[in-house]
């Protein structure tokens, strides 16, 4: 068994309650954590009006950007089956499988994305990857996703978040935008 199966085992059978059954389940759909995103849209336009579009515009392209790459470029390209599409592993799906590839999570991609963005424009606080890290731990606890799935993704997205951090902090000085909090 490799490692990826036996965390998904571990995780469906070891782990498996009532509680973690609901907080994953619920934990993945958007309007769950999309107040969350809308929040910090709003708190940008109250408390740093001069700030609002760079920011705005650095978190859409950030989002853009591995969204489109996770899911249009990466997973096709590796073609990899989820684990609940996998004919041969027993697992006990808590949401519907989907018919996407698997290989990187998008989730994880665009939460850690958006975690190390946070980090940097709105708090420097390890909450964000916490919540990333919850937003990605579900992926694999309800089925659809292996554990190298959302490492990857969580690599591939804070990777993708440091490129544009890093223009963002060389185009405020260029253009001396106030992008800091």
């Amino acid at each position: 068994m490799t490692l990826d199966t036996s965390l998904l085992h571990f995780f469906q059978e070891q782990l498996s309650n009532p509680v973690l059954d609901f907080l994953c389940i619920w934990g993945r759909k958007s309007w769950v954590w999309a107040p969350l995103y809308v929040g910090i849209l709003i708190f940008w336009i109250r408390n740093k009006n001069q700030s609002f579009w760079p920011l705005f515009l650095g978190a859409l392209v950030l989002f853009a950007l591995t969204d489109y790459t996770s899911a249009s470029i990466i997973k096709p390209w590796v073609g990899r089956l989820r684990p609940c599409q996998e004919s041969g592993l027993v697992l006990n799906p808590l949401v519907a499988c989907g018919n996407g590839f698997s290989f990187p999570s998008s989730h994880a991609t665009n939460h850690f994305a958006l975690a190390y963005f946070f980090f940097h424009f709105v708090k420097k606080s390890f909450l964000w990857f916490f919540w990333a890290g919850m937003i990605a731990f579900s992926q694999m606890y309800v089925g659809v996703h292996y554990f190298t799935d959302v490492l990857a993704g969580a690599i591939w997205g804070t990777f993708l978040s440091w490129l544009v951090v890093r223009v963002m902090f060389f185009l405020s000085k260029r253009y001396s935008w106030n992008i800091s909090f």
